[in-house]
């Protein structure tokens, strides 16, 4: 029988300072000349930077950065002196891939990821870029992570130099702004992000002359209105459940309202967000449930308990609360299939006699960090509950045993557990 309580996290506050800058207007110097030659097709190996999940432009739930099947790079053409497009041959669901296409004369200094952004390079000093002012979901994630354990890819702008070897190693040159939606109102709809004085669109510039020091779009303070709104078209989300949505976006401080709309419905929220290069910089925009606070891309309940803890709203590995989620032995990280869990497949021992941890010796009762499938599957805000914090949600909060239908039709027995403290559930 399946449940809705769900125990499989709790979260713990945590802060970070962050810096930003502002720039000047954008004006594009002539292009020179372009020269004749031979067209020819090769191929880069293209590395991505950065070793945590926040420095990449996609990770899987194990941590891991990677390349999207479907990514493309701007790699600089010396012949006819503009960015030709190739798109990735190998080396998908890694962090190391090989980018095939064609140049003329051969490959210049610079690669640009994502392709669609790039414009061009003059005197090989200032790179010139372009953010969208609209962006086409088909689909909507309910989670950083979708059904095949990766995360989207997420557009996050970089620059590498080519070497004469043709390989490229990326270093970010801005961040993105990811909106994690609570509960999306319709299908279909339109989620439109407009900031007050910063730019969010339109042509950017980062200085690749600087000595000792990356590269980074920087954004600026501008008069038109429309370099100031960005819009997401989407379809294919579900009604009630969160949505996730990325935008891509250079260096600096955004005052943002953002509009939810689908059906009839529509909601606006407003938040101060400081973008820095190389980050995924969270916006939690709350539509629906009360008390909910987002740590680490997952969603967490406020239920007023004396020791402040926020508790889950899903398992781990499930995307709504009637999902089960994965399954874990303890002390065991890996979401993994197993088909039993018996003493022949732990981990951590053969029998309740044999035992290389959490046992009579060591006196360990409580999870540690590596051995924790919260921390290592959802981010360092995040731990499993202790024995203690389970009886204090017993203490404080109204157990209803009640049914609710799934997504797919079933239905689903459990208990929805509400605060006594506040109106949270």
């Amino acid at each position: 029988m399946k449940t809705m309580l769900h125990m499989a996290a709790a979260c713990v506050a945590v802060a970070m300072a962050v810096a930003c800058s502002s720039s000047n207007d954008i004006e594009i110097p002539e292009t020179p000349e372009p020269t004749t030659g031979i067209t020819k097709t090769i191929t880069l190996t293209a590395h991505q930077p950065g070793d945590e999940q926040g420095t990449r432009i996609g990770f899987d739930r194990n941590g891991k950065g990677y390349w999207h099947s479907s990514d493309k790079i701007a790699v600089w053409s010396t012949g006819d002196m503009q960015f030709k497009e190739f798109n990735l041959s190998s080396g998908a669901g890694t962090g190391t891939g090989s980018f095939t296409g064609d140049v003329v004369d051969g490959a210049g200094n610079y690669a640009v990821y994502p392709y669609s952004i790039a414009v061009k390079i003059i005197s090989s000093l200032s790179l010139y870029c372009k953010l969208p002012s609209s962006y086409t979901y088909t689909s909507v994630d309910k989670t950083f992570f979708p059904n095949d354990l990766n995360g989207n890819s997420f557009n996050m702008p970089m620059v590498g130099k080519v070497t004469a070897d043709n390989e490229v190693s990326f270093n970010h040159i801005g961040g993105v702004i990811c909106l994690q939606i609570d509960e999306m109102p319709a299908a279909s709809g339109k989620v439109v992000v407009k900031s007050s004085i910063t730019r969010l669109n339109g042509l950017f510039k980062a200085s690749l002359g600087a000595t000792n020091a990356t590269p980074q779009l920087t954004a600026s303070n501008d008069t038109s209105t429309a370099l100031k709104t960005v819009t997401f078209n989407y379809s294919g989300a579900t009604p009630g459940a969160p949505g996730v949505f990325y935008l891509p976006a250079a260096v600096g401080t955004y005052n943002l309202t953002i509009t939810v709309s689908g059906g009839k419905i529509s909601s606006s929220v407003k938040d101060k967000v400081e973008v820095t290069r190389g980050r995924l910089q969270v916006v939690p925009v709350e539509i629906g449930t009360k008390g909910a606070v987002y740590k680490d891309g997952h969603k967490f309940i406020d239920l007023g308990l004396p020791s402040g803890l926020l508790w889950a709203e899903t398992n781990v590995g499930a995307e709504t609360p009637l999902e089960d989620g994965c399954y874990f032995a303890w002390g065991e990280t890996y979401p993994g299939t197993k088909s039993s869990y018996s003493w022949n497949t732990y981990t951590l021992g053969t029998s309740s006699d044999i035992l290389t941890k959490y046992y009579s010796k060591d006196g360990k009762t409580v999870l540690d960090k590596e051995d924790d499938a919260a921390y290592v599957n959802w981010g360092t805000s995040c731990r499993m509950p202790t024995n203690e914090e389970f009886k204090e949600l017993l203490t404080y909060c109204k157990w209803e045993w009640t049914s609710k239908t799934a997504s797919d039709g079933s239905t689903v027995n459990g208990y929805t557990v509400s605060s006594t403290v506040n109106s949270n559930s």
